[in-house]
């Protein structure tokens, strides 16, 4: 076995999203009945038709899922960019190493960005536990990102709920007197798994996001840690960015592969119409939306 399929497998050796706190958090914000599904010798966690995690499933056990017609995403052992059919979305993944490889690794931009980003006194903090608060400080700066996203907002009880997990954490990111982004996150055993978070697009001149970025790879660094950023658009330029971070792209296989509707919703997300019939059905319909999203990172 090479040294990328090693690095592959033990980054899912410890899966926070196959674990019962990840499930259960999306039990408590989709309001649906948790079950539980022996295969292979491991209980993963269904709710309803949908496999609630993200893994690299054995063969044997994909091939179960399929059987008994379970949604699900597998993250496959191969770079989404290298292959001839790249898969729509991709599974990034930062494999664990020395800040100075880390340093290395980094694009020339984007080692250039983090300097400028601690030229301009930018902030991180970290809060563990529930703190409605900081809540309230953040979701207007996620709603003004998902509104600049074109795309669905999830209620503010999401992220509630999200910080009860004993795993998770919110950076808060700052600039002067303002709070001008966020990060929520989880740490299990020897990964790190950056979830919904931003920059306030008025910031993005301070260099921010690459900030933010550096600040997660420190923070792994130190704590012998890979970062799954998860899941995001093949071609993108967020990925290109994660890209640039020192990530690997990898190829997801989505049963099932509605791959014909998944181009024409990516397609349709650019139009401003989309945006806000996602949005409208995020208020009227908030636990639906977070079940339809799922399984996310």
């Amino acid at each position: 076995m090479n040294d990328l399929a090693d690095r592959f497998d033990s980054a899912f050796a410890n899966n926070f999203y196959l674990t019962a706190e990840w499930a259960t958090f999306f039990q408590r914000v989709t309001n649906r009945r948790l079950d539980s599904l022996p295969l292979d010798g491991v209980d993963y966690h269904v709710l309803d038709n949908k496999l609630v995690g993200i893994s690299s499933f054995p063969d044997p056990v994909a091939a179960s899922l399929r059987e008994r017609k379970i949604i699900f995403v597998s993250v496959l052992p191969v770079v989404n960019g290298e292959c001839p059919q790249p898969s729509p979305i991709e599974y990034s993944i930062w494999f664990r190493k020395s800040y100075d490889d880390a340093v290395q690794g980094y694009k020339r931009s984007f080692r250039k960005a983090v300097r400028q980003a601690d030229r301009h006194d930018i902030r991180i903090t970290m809060h563990r536990g529930q703190d409605a608060s900081l809540i309230d400080r953040i979701y207007p700066i996620y709603q003004r990102q998902m509104l600049r996203l074109n795309s669905f907002v999830y209620p503010k009880a999401f992220f509630a709920n999200y910080m009860r997990m004993p795993s998770s954490f919110c950076l808060a990111i700052e600039h002067q007197s303002d709070l001008i982004g966020y990060a929520f996150c989880a740490e299990h055993a020897d990964n790190l798994y950056p979830s919904v978070g931003g920059i306030d697009a008025a910031y993005f001149n301070l260099r921010a996001v690459n900030g933010m970025y550096d600040y997660f790879i420190r923070y792994a660094c130190e704590r012998g840690l890979n970062i799954h950023f998860g899941l995001g658009v093949h071609g993108s330029g967020f990925d290109k960015f994660k890209e640039d971070a020192g990530a690997l792209v990898f190829k997801i296989e989505r049963h099932p592969d509605h791959r014909l509707a998944m181009a024409l919703m990516l397609k349709a997300s650019k139009m401003r119409w989309y945006g806000a019939v996602l949005r409208y059905l995020s208020r009227k319909y908030p636990e639906r939306i977070v079940y339809e999203v799922m399984p996310t990172t």
